[in-house]
């Protein structure tokens, strides 16, 4: 783990400084303008596209580019962060990573294995102390484990969150898991072990654990361990995102009725924080993206 985080901090200094490479120049401009439909008819000429051609088209008010090449981060920025303030997206705009925020906090989970804290193989209801994985006819001889909730395979339920608008009622993560807030239960459906299902729900169950065992927030351990360490402090988990961020931060967006709504950057609300509420820039990205790589080369 050590290693990881050395080879992630001096990552951290290639996003200040675009490489002299040709090759990495053309690939990059064939990234930018050269987007090309999913859709194909061989025989016929294929269009491309720009980003912001593309940006345009779709009605996507603004984004941030993270490109890897030999280890070096590149990154561009386009269109507004934020309409009605006339902000636009630039490399230290923050965004909201969804799902890959994932293997950054597995990065926490592995730790805690090596300081002995947590376990790969052992049963998650050993280390929960404010809820249990209810038993049933699947979990007779295979358990949930940590290892098993890291890839997919622990049997559990509730693929994702929709999170909550501002004025809801927030259940706790406890009741989320009991199906007391805006999804199902998570619950064990089929044998742990026996083949891969896609689970927000086991990462909620990992975030869980990992606070019964520390007695602190996860977006607390997760800057303390993680995200301080690897110089993304621009980064957070906090969910409302902090005052501090909001300058920084793109709003976020919905489209109904071919128009475009705010959804309110600081109004969404999610206790899910492990499975998708890392927020980052485009240098910080970069970092991730090689938390993830590192991590699929461990055994799992």
């Amino acid at each position: 783990m050590k290693k990881i985080f050395f080879i992630l901090s001096a990552l951290l200094l290639a996003c200040s400084s675009p490489p002299d490479v040709q090759d990495f120049s053309e690939r990059y401009n064939r990234i930018i303008n050269g987007i090309q439909p999913i859709l194909q008819i061989e025989g016929e000429e294929i269009p491309t596209f720009s980003i912001e051609e593309r940006l345009r088209e779709k009605g996507v008010p603004g984004m941030s580019l993270a490109v890897f090449h030999n280890g070096v981060i590149w990154g561009s920025a386009y269109g507004m962060a934020d309409i009605n303030e006339n902000r636009k997206v630039d490399l230290q705009t923050m965004f909201l990573a969804g799902s890959i925020s994932k293997p950054v906090a597995a990065l926490r989970a592995h730790q805690m294995v090596e300081e002995g804290k947590l376990s790969l193989d052992g049963n998650v209801n050993d280390f929960l102390t404010s809820w249990q994985v209810p038993e049933n006819e699947f979990t007779t001889t295979e358990k949930v484990t940590l290892r098993r909730i890291l890839n997919h395979t622990a049997g559990l339920t509730t693929w994702g969150f929709p999170g909550y608008d501002k004025g809801d009622e927030i259940p706790s993560t406890v009741e989320v898991l009991d199906g007391k807030g805006n999804t199902d239960a998570v619950r064990v459906y089929k044998e742990p072990g026996e083949s891969w299902m896609y689970s927000g729900g086991g990462y909620t169950i990992m975030q869980l654990m990992i606070t019964d065992v520390l007695g602190e927030s996860f977006p607390q351990t997760m800057q303390k361990y993680v995200l301080d360490p690897l110089a993304m402090r621009e980064s957070t988990y906090e969910n409302p995102i902090p005052s501090e961020f909001h300058s920084n931060t793109a709003t976020g967006y919905r489209e109904m009725e071919m128009k475009w709504k705010e959804n309110g950057r600081s109004t969404r609300k999610w206790r899910q924080q492990a499975c998708g509420r890392l927020r980052l820039n485009s240098c910080n990205t970069g970092l991730k993206y090689n938390v993830y790589i590192k991590l699929k080369k461990m055994e799992f």
